[in-house]
Order: C-alpha cells, then sequence, then structure tokens
C-alpha cells in the first residue's frame, strides 16, 4: 500500500507515535475525507473525529463519545451481519438512520472482532474512497483499538480485577487481552 498522501502519512504517525485513539481517528476522517467512529462490541462509542459544519446534529455531533448506540441503531447493524453472514468478510452499508448513509467495517486484530469503523458519508460519496483506503484505515484503527484497550486493561490495578469489572460492566468481550 503505497503512502503517496500527506493524510495516509499523518495516519501511520498517528498511530507509531501517539497513544491517542482520538488523534488515529482524525487523521482516518483526513484519510477518507469523511467523519470517521470507532465503537467497540458492546456498541459504545469510542472516538469520533471532529463535525463537520455540514453535517446535521443528530447524526453526529449529537451523539458524544462515550454513549452506546441505540436499541434500533444495533438491531439494524444486527440485522445486516446476519444478512451478510460474516461481519468481518466485507463492509456493510447502514441506510436510514439520520440523513447520511454510514459504511460500517468490522475492526479485527489476530482474529478477534474488536469493534467496527463507522465512516459518515458527508463530504465525499462513500463510494469515492478507494479500497485501499478504507483497508489502510481499517487495519490502522483496527491496531489502534487494540492499542487502546491493551493500555485501559494494564493501567488498572490488576489483571483479574480488571477482567472482573470488565464482565460486570458487560464491556469484556475478547480474547485478545488473554493472548498478551
Amino acid at each position: 500500500m503505497p503512502l503517496n498522501t500527506p493524510e495516509k502519512q499523518e495516519l501511520l504517525n498517528a498511530l507509531l507515535h501517539t497513544n491517542d485513539l482520538h488523534l488515529v481517528v482524525e487523521q482516518a476522517s483526513a484519510v477518507l475525507k469523511n467523519p470517521v467512529a470507532v465503537i467497540d462490541g458492546a456498541s459504545q462509542t469510542l472516538a469520533k473525529s471532529g463535525t463537520p459544519r455540514t453535517v446535521p446534529a443528530a447524526s453526529w455531533a449529537g451523539k458524544p463519545e462515550g454513549a452506546r448506540w441505540n436499541y434500533d441503531l444495533v438491531a439494524r447493524v444486527n440485522k445486516l451481519i446476519d444478512s451478510h453472514g460474516n461481519p468481518r468478510s466485507q463492509p456493510m452499508l447502514l441506510t436510514g438512520v439520520g440523513e447520511s448513509r454510514r459504511r460500517l467495517e468490522s475492526l479485527v486484530q489476530d482474529d478477534v472482532f474488536l469493534g467496527f469503523m463507522c465512516a459518515l458519508e458527508v463530504e465525499t460519496p462513500l463510494e469515492e474512497g478507494s479500497e485501499e483506503n478504507y483497508a489502510l484505515v481499517r487495519e490502522v484503527l483496527a491496531k489502534a483499538l487494540a492499542m487502546h484497550r491493551a493500555l485501559r486493561f494494564h493501567s488498572r490495578a490488576g489483571h483479574a480485577e480488571g477482567i472482573l469489572t470488565d464482565l460486570f460492566n458487560n464491556r469484556f468481550n475478547d480474547r485478545l487481552l488473554f493472548r498478551e
């Protein structure tokens, strides 16, 4: 994958030189030329890019980071996953939610599902984004999300306490942390 644009170079720099998921998401948004969000497996928004002026507040700005997707949206995503079979195999196009279409792609690291990348169609039609750019962003965001989760997990008092806390809060849903 050639890194032939400054946006792609900045995306990789953000991944390699920071532990800031928000910065990586901002750079991913610049590569795709649309707003981007990272959603974990429990449907919680972990990071999202800034809101362009053209985005309706209800579509993007109205959902703060840390908020969970509403049940209707989760049901739509689950229906899409069921219709596509394996959610990791291909991107999914989500329509009928707000004024803009969304492209969802699974974020997977070491064969462990971590969550979704969501690109909101605002500045550029989703089809105009190259598959190469989507693949680069997907892989970078998966790595950034895995690092984010590992850092959050290891910053807790102890592994057992962290696992129990995550289980109690219904947030622990991957095996990636056990592989470390």
